[in-house]
């Protein structure tokens, strides 16, 4: 699988392949000079970048919002049990959690859940860890 994508500055969209355009300068015989630009507006102007690299950055930030929020979670839930009053701010709790999740798709299903349950920094760690050999 490539992790290559691009970025172009002009009309702002990604694409995972460049666009080869000929420019042939009046002439009717090769060679033509070939120029890559972006296959929505044929702007030139773009930056490639790896996406598990980006995906491994954006990671290593999240993780411990994550942490956090499952921390959050379990102490509401810990001392206001099913008592909670307010029972959308759990929910929404449990939601941000899965929501942040869903941009790990790029992992298997089992470390989705070990991020899901994380609640330490040595489990941080060891995602981590993974995160930065795995990708």
């Amino acid at each position: 699988m490539r992790s290559e994508k691009f970025f172009c500055k002009k009309c702002r969209r990604y694409f995972d392949e460049l666009k080869i355009y000929e420019e042939r300068h009046g002439f009717d015989q090769p060679p033509y000079e070939r120029v890559a630009i972006c296959p929505e507006c044929n702007g030139d102007d773009y930056f490639k970048f790896d996406c598990f690299i980006e995906k491994q950055e954006v990671a290593e930030r999240l993780l411990p919002i994550i942490m956090k929020l499952n921390r959050l979670y379990e102490s509401l839930t810990a001392v206001f049990g099913n008592k909670i009053l307010n029972r959308d701010l759990s929910d929404s709790l449990e939601m941000a959690v899965e929501l942040i999740v869903e941009m790990f798709d790029f992992l298997d299903i089992d470390l989705q859940k070990r991020i899901l349950k994380m609640d330490n920094d040595a489990e941080m760690e060891k995602i981590f860890m993974y995160l930065k050999g795995g990708l």
